[in-house]
């Protein structure tokens, strides 16, 4: 299923901060295994070296083989979940 988003760039960003900041006042937070973004910079560049190669193909499942890398490796969720 394809989904277009006609969204202007503020717009999402707004969204996504209303959200974030709705989910921290109810104690959900988001893990280095919950993301694309990685614990350290280099790591994340790792990541996105990784869709790059893929040339932005079937990048969903990309992402989501990294986060099960991610959960499998050992890395511990943050306190809080």
């Amino acid at each position: 299923m394809s989904r277009k988003f006609k969204f202007s760039g503020v717009k999402i960003c707004s969204q996504n901060l209303a959200q974030a900041a709705l989910f921290s006042l109810q104690g959900v937070n988001v893990g280095p295994i919950d993301r694309i973004i990685a614990v350290s910079p280099g790591q994340t560049m790792q990541d996105i070296g990784i869709l790059n190669a893929q040339r932005m193909n079937e990048t969903d499942r990309t992402i989501f083989e990294i986060m099960l890398e991610k959960q499998f490796s050992g890395l511990q969720k943050p306190r809080g979940y």
